[in-house]
């Protein structure tokens, strides 16, 4: 038995032994192929190249020469001053030289080992239907399309050098956009693709950019061309990025958003088959500019500094900020945004951020188009302090007026004073508001929704002033807390306050109260009041 095995081995031995001979003398017959028939003849190709290539691309190629270069072991194709025109007799591509290296191996595979193009010239365009043509040729799925995309993608590596492309945007009606001295290498694997393009963009856009990527095509994937089918990572780099002239070359003209300022960003960009899965920027922006038609006037920040992270949601997007500074002038203290998160979807939005002081985001307010938003209006006659030391809310609809909402708050030493009251409580305009107190030293959480509420509160060495009860007299607190709840199913409603102290020189003691209304037929509801006072002035 071992015997039968053995000869079998040593017929199979035979047999790998002899195709390896056999592939190594097909490849050393294409060798001579390439030495012997092709080199020297090459230029005599050129007319039937033209022809070729002319049908599949459905303009006309005109090649100065052909040559080849046998020197070494790797013998390489020159062709040299290529021009593509189209149907208009309009020039769409030009290089001066495109040296394409030859091996073996290459040519099994039905292409080159590497290929280098010198000095391209050529548009990209936007068309007014929105479709994208690249020197000429429209990009779109037929097969054709995807079969020379295969091509490119499999052969094993591309270079060009000192190119020249315009992006020439028809549909928006764009200036061109022209970058010069590009830089491209792209090297194709069995499976993987990395590439890094350098590039000077138009002297107003910044100085010279860099961007490069590795990414990853499925395994059982048979089209090297389907880059909606590609994961893996891009890193986009600006040393010098000018916003404007930027998003206004890249932005339809209808954009209300224009943002001026300078500075350097890096981008990193994940990708999933299908779709970009996440991008962080890191950034520093001098001299920032911001306007926009939801905006009542122009914002302007010395200085703006930070990471944002961007990825899909639901069906929407998502932002966050982290460790983000704002500088409002040059001796300002850096406005430090933490975990600063806003999400928006077609179902609902929803929005978190970490500590932020009162008195910052209340600068906000007024940059806000609030037309027919009293209580927004309002907050602008007051000055707020303290600190918001962590919020967050979900809601569906407008922002101003959702449909379903939760919110949950903290906040530490708040005061609320109307602006002019200076170093008191008392309301500069006794008529206006007065159904708003005003405060000072107020802690505590809240946490709110369309039928419910609860909160617990605390004022240490602080003040309290209600007009709509007192218009000039503060009430001196050295202790008042409380834990408040309400709650709301249908017409029934309850409202509990437990754990209520208050001390102070005028007053101190205890409160509970619990009130209830259980039908629409009861106005008043139900009252239990439990109260102890241990002090009174």
């Amino acid at each position: 038995m071992p015997t039968i095995w053995l000869r079998r081995y040593s017929k199979l031995s035979k047999w790998l032994l002899w195709a390896v001979l056999g592939l190594w003398c097909l490849l050393f017959l294409l060798w001579l192929t390439i030495y012997l028939l092709i080199a020297p003849n090459v230029n005599y190709l050129r007319p039937l190249i033209e022809e070729l290539a002319s049908s599949a691309l459905g303009q006309t190629l005109s090649i100065g020469e052909i040559k080849a270069n046998t020197t070494g072991w790797t013998p390489s194709l020159e062709m040299s001053d290529v021009v593509l025109i189209n149907s208009s007799n309009q020039q769409t591509l030009s290089f001066k030289k495109l040296h394409a290296f030859v091996t073996p191996t290459a040519l099994l595979k039905g292409g080159f080992s590497r290929i280098i193009i010198e000095n391209p010239d050529f548009d990209i365009r936007r068309t007014t239907a929105g479709l994208i043509e690249i020197a000429g040729i429209q990009l779109s799925a037929n097969q054709s399309d995807e079969a020379f995309g295969d091509w490119v993608f499999s052969q094993s590596e591309w270079m060009i050098s000192d190119a020249t492309i315009r992006w020439i945007d028809l549909e928006n009606q764009k200036q061109p956009v022209i970058f010069e001295h590009i830089n491209t290498r792209l090297v194709n694997g069995l499976r993987s693709h990395s590439f890094r393009i350098e590039a000077t963009p138009p002297r107003e856009w910044g100085t010279r950019f860099r961007v490069t990527g590795r990414f990853q095509q499925p395994l059982l994937s048979t089209h090297e061309s389907r880059i909606r089918d590609w994961q893996g990572k891009m890193l986009t780099e600006f040393n010098q990025i000018h916003l404007s002239p930027v998003i206004d070359g890249l932005l339809a003209p209808g954009n209300k958003l224009q943002i001026n300022g300078s500075g350097w960003m890096r981008a990193w960009l994940d990708f999933k088959p299908g779709s970009l899965s996440q991008a962080i920027i890191d950034t520093e922006i001098d001299q920032v500019a911001l306007e926009h038609e939801s905006l009542s006037h122009k914002i302007d920040w010395y200085k703006l500094q930070g990471r944002i992270h961007f990825k899909p949601w639901l069906d929407g997007y998502q932002v966050s900020l982290d460790k983000f500074n704002l500088l409002e002038n040059f001796d300002s203290k850096p406005k430090i945004l933490n975990d600063f998160r806003y999400s928006w979807s077609s179902s609902k939005n929803e929005a978190e951020f970490g500590k932020i002081e009162l008195q910052d985001l209340q600068k906000l307010i007024p940059l806000v188009n609030y037309a027919d938003n009293n209580w927004l209006e309002g907050l602008t006659q007051f000055q707020l302090s303290g600190q918001l030391q962590h919020f967050h809310a979900n809601w569906q609809g407008g922002i101003f007026s959702p449909k379903d909402y939760t919110v949950s708050a903290s906040f530490f030493d708040t005061s609320l004073r109307e602006i002019g009251s200076k170093n008191n409580l008392k309301p500069a305009n006794p008529i206006a508001l007065n159904h708003i107190p005003r405060w000072d030293h107020l802690s505590g959480s809240i946490k709110l929704s369309p039928n419910q509420i609860e909160s617990n509160i605390q004022i240490n060495k602080g003040h309290i002033l209600w007009p709509y009860l007192s218009e000039d007299e503060s009430f001196d607190m050295d202790l008042l807390s409380a834990q408040m709840s309400w709650h709301k199913n249908g017409e029934n409603q309850e409202f509990d306050l437990t754990q209520g102290i208050i001390k102070s020189k005028a007053v101190s003691g205890d409160l509970r109260l619990s009130w209830s209304k259980n039908d629409a037929s009861n106005k008043l509801g139900f009252l239990d009041l439990n109260a102890t006072i241990s002090h009174a002035d």
